[in-house]
């Protein structure tokens, strides 16, 4: 014969369920107990060198050139990292680039950059047979 688990149990595995099932119900639990959720990092915070070159319109060699100018820079070796919002601060302050495209109009956030080059690429390929 199989022990049932205390009622306690019963009561959290169904509290747990509601939790999941209803974030708001959640959110008001973690106000009352005075718990702050984490903020999430998001990855566009860090990029890899290559991304960030692609992303600040540069070529690698470029970056890597910049980085020994001083660049901040985080992690080492294959672990390498950009701040972004650190490179592009510096890249103002010493090349003036993405100033540049502040005041043409042109956007720094890296989320609708990448949505602005992806319609380019689709649009540059709308009609065109594609070559195999």
């Amino acid at each position: 014969m199989q022990s049932r688990p205390a009622p306690t149990y019963d009561i959290l595995d169904a509290a747990l369920r509601e939790l999941e099932e209803h974030p708001e119900l959640a959110a008001r639990l973690r106000a009352v107990l005075g718990i702050e959720r984490a903020p999430e990092p998001t990855p566009e915070q860090y990029m890899k060198v290559k991304q960030y070159a692609d992303y600040a319109r540069y070529s690698k060699s470029s970056i890597e050139n910049f980085i020994k100018e001083g660049m901040p820079l985080a992690g080492k070796g294959t672990r390498r990292r950009v701040c972004v919002a650190e490179a592009d601060q510096w890249l103002r302050q010493n090349r003036g680039r993405p100033e540049d495209d502040a005041a043409s109009g042109a956007t720094t956030d890296v989320g609708e950059r990448a949505r602005q080059d992806a319609r380019l690429s689709s649009s540059k390929t709308r009609g065109k047979a594609k070559r195999p």
